[in-house]
């Protein structure tokens, strides 16, 4: 056995038969996505419905493939209905026997130009795997709808009409109204809302008749559950098309009312302020006509990212409450012939700006976040995109273009400023599917899911603000011809973090706003850990905030509400090894609460033993915030430690080992598609399949060869 820092590079210990086979499972790759060997259906009957039978939360391995036949129609029933697409369970090449189940794809034609609406319609009958079959035949006729929305946005990159996509989704009923009925209440559990013949669908603000904040979680255990199989393949395609889809937020009217319900609160938390046309054009124009001069001569900094380390490409204009450089009142406006050193750059952008930011913005922030003490910060530029002039520029080395270019931000919450807002200079943002987004709790849970993200509609000059407790990220098309820049402000507050309440350590924490969150405060416990470990100050006042709280207890109390961002970085603190093993009993414990069946979780007679450590509990901590919250970190820690228990222990059977490294590929996989760079590593676990194979006999390429369940997501992953 490998020693753990061996271990550490599993990797480099695998053979390296499949570097030559790159070529040959790219071009796979194409062929596995678009060209699966599914019999035309030609017509498809319907049916009532039967017994639900199946428990939809076990994570135990589904080895039944579930074999779809499906067929694109475009069939046309008549003028306000067309057939697209049907999809149905083989029911073993008896035509005599009725799918188990079956579905259509509908186009309903109406009056609506600008709005397309489509209809997943699903009969499922004489079957004891109801809820199984009814996915795996629902999965099919979404992934046909994504597509479609997927092509309208696409057009929408070169002229937004405007048009957009609804899907409802209806159930056949059962004359067995309490079969029935099992089967939609096990779909409720999951997000799935089937109104009655005289009700209209309840679409959510995403176009789809279902609530996905509940579908995501779910799909994430049966692409896990299914693994190895056609359907959870299926359900993997399915994950990336989501994670891709571009939705739009929508602003709420209500701020005022929020605003006035919580005066005697203090200041406001969980706060997103649509604030339209901040700045106007012609401000926005003499902005513009600086920025190019800073762009031409390359001044933006390519410094790392504090988030994920990627090039900034931002530029500071005010910093701690102060210009980067003092501001002559006396001179005159801005001279473009003028515009030769980069203050000279810095002081215009300041001057330009400064009377809009402080007689109009900060007044209108200080009323919706409630506090007159708040004050800005800083103030910067950040642009994303390939900037002008390289798209042309066939002399600019493709490196340099990548050290120069970004095209998004990890999903973050803000440990240094209490409220951020975040300014449209440009109409990138305008259709609400570029640039800022964030992805909304649920029912007071919050998740890391790319599959629920929503970009915040922002028309050039509008601004958004939002606390520093709202989770949001960046993301920009890299097709798109234009960058998107922005202009960000960062607001602090210097107030007691709570009415009539003091403690010394407020007035010398640059951030008192984190201070004594509530015991029910997840994000706030998690955010005011965070601040501890990560925050950095020239002067050293970080460290009054360090000795002030104990980021362990707080990632803990935090973990144990479900929080999961705090199961992740308390899963890396187990693996560490920096948490006492004292505290196993309180993980192990709130694990359990939360989910009884993760498999990861050690058994009773490990606890007992007293072999229980909390290195044993990164795993089920990082299995829950990949499965539950969608958490790429927790998904690409945890298929890193599979794959270090893959190689380092011997004792597991061949089957076990199998199915070990097909759950580290599908993490990997989901990691990928929601922005995560995990080509690496998915790469590493093609040398490793590819020398298992070998060993084991197989000729590479062979039809064995790419019957591989892992080979097999490792050509999803590609296409």
């Amino acid at each position: 056995m490998m020693n753990r820092n061996q271990s550490k590079q599993w990797w480099s210990a695998a053979a390296l038969l499949a570097v030559c086979l790159l070529s040959l499972l790219n071009t796979a790759a194409v062929a596995f996505s678009s060209n699966t060997n599914y019999n035309n259906v030609a017509s498809l009957s319907t049916s009532k419905l039967h017994a639900a039978t199946t428990e939809i939360n076990k994570l135990t391995q589904v080895t039944e493939n579930i074999i779809v036949e499906e067929a694109e129609l475009n069939q046309q029933v008549d003028a306000n209905l067309t057939i697209l697409f049907a999809a149905r369970i083989s029911s073993g090449g008896d035509d005599d026997d009725s799918p188990p189940c079956e579905g259509l794809l509908l186009q309903k034609n109406n009056d609506e130009s600008n709005i397309h609406h489509y209809q997943a319609h699903i009969t499922c009958h004489h079957d004891d795997g109801d809820v199984d079959h009814f996915l795996a035949v629902f999965h099919k006729l979404l992934i046909q709808y994504l597509f479609i929305e997927h092509d309208l946005y696409q057009d929408q990159l070169r002229n937004d009409d405007g048009t957009t996509t609804m899907l409802s989704i209806s159930l056949d009923n059962n004359e067995d109204a309490a079969t029935a009925s099992g089967l939609h209440v096990q779909l409720g559990h999951i997000g799935f809302s089937f109104p009655t013949n005289d009700e209209e669908p309840t679409y959510t603000n995403d176009g789809i008749q279902m609530d996905l904040s509940k579908y995501e979680p779910f799909l994430n255990s049966f692409i896990i559950r299914h693994r190895g199989t056609e359907q959870g393949n299926a359900s993997l395609i399915l994950h990336k098309m989501l994670c891709e889809r571009r939705v739009s937020y929508q602003f709420s009217n209500d701020d005022d009312d929020q605003m006035e319900q919580s005066q005697s609160s203090g200041r406001r938390r969980n706060v997103v302020s649509h604030h339209p046309s901040v700045l106007s054009p012609s401000v926005i124009d003499e902005v513009h006509s600086i920025l190019d001069v800073v762009k031409s001569r390359q001044w933006l900094s390519t410094n790392p990212d504090s988030v994920d380390g990627l090039p900034s490409l931002h530029l500071n204009l005010i910093t701690n409450g102060k210009p980067l450089f003092d501001i002559d009142e006396e001179e005159e406006g801005v001279n473009l012939e003028e515009l030769s050193t980069f203050p000279q750059c810095i002081k215009s952008l300041v001057k330009v700006l400064r009377p809009h930011l402080y007689e109009n913005l900060l007044p209108a922030a200080r009323k919706v976040l409630n506090s007159p003490t708040v004050e800005i910060s800083d103030v910067f530029i950040r642009s994303y995109g390939v900037q002008p002039g390289h798209q042309e520029d066939d002399t600019v080395d493709d490196d340099d273009i990548e050290s120069k270019t970004r095209f998004g931000l990890s999903p973050h919450f803000d440990v240094t400023a209490y409220a951020t807002c975040v300014m449209a200079l440009d109409a990138v943002a305008s259709s609400g599917k570029q640039g800022l987004y964030t992805i909304p709790p649920t029912n007071g849970f919050h998740t890391s899911s790319a599959v629920l993200k929503k970009f915040f509609p922002l028309k050039k000059g509008d601004g958004v603000v939002h606390t520093f407790d709202i989770l949001h990220g960046v993301d920009v098309d890299p097709r798109l011809d234009q960058p998107r820049t922005s202009l960000i402000i960062w607001f602090t507050d210097s107030s007691e973090s709570s009415v009539g309440e003091k403690e010394d350590v407020s007035s010398s924490v640059n951030q008192p706003w984190l201070l004594r969150p509530s015991e029910d405060d997840d994000i706030g416990q998690f955010v005011l850990a965070l601040a501890s470990e990560r925050t950095v100050e020239e002067d050293g006042s970080h460290l009054k905030l360090k000795s002030a709280v104990d980021p362990l207890q707080l990632y803990i109390s935090s973990a144990a509400q479900g929080n999961v961002f705090a199961m992740t970085a308390l899963g890396q603190m187990c693996d560490d090894g920096v948490v006492p093993d004292d505290q196993c009993d309180v993980i192990r414990d709130f694990l359990l609460a939360l989910d009884s069946e993760n498999p990861y979780v050690p058994n009773d007679e490990l606890e007992a033993s007293g072999r229980c450590k909390c290195e044993a509990l990164a795993n089920p901590l990082w299995y829950h915030a990949a499965i539950q919250g969608g958490h790429r970190v927790a998904q690409v820690s945890l298929a890193d430690n599979l794959m270090l228990q893959y190689m380092t222990e011997d004792n597991m059977s061949v089957k076990e080992k199998e199915s070990m490294i097909l759950k580290a590929t599908i993490l990997l996989t989901q990691a990928l598609h929601q922005g995560y760079n995990s080509l690496d590593m998915l790469h590493r676990i093609r040398d490793v399949e590819c020398s298992r194979l070998n060993d084991a006999g197989v000729e590479i390429p062979s039809d064995a060869f790419f019957q591989s369940a892992v080979i097999q997501v490792l050509l999803l992953s590609m296409s």
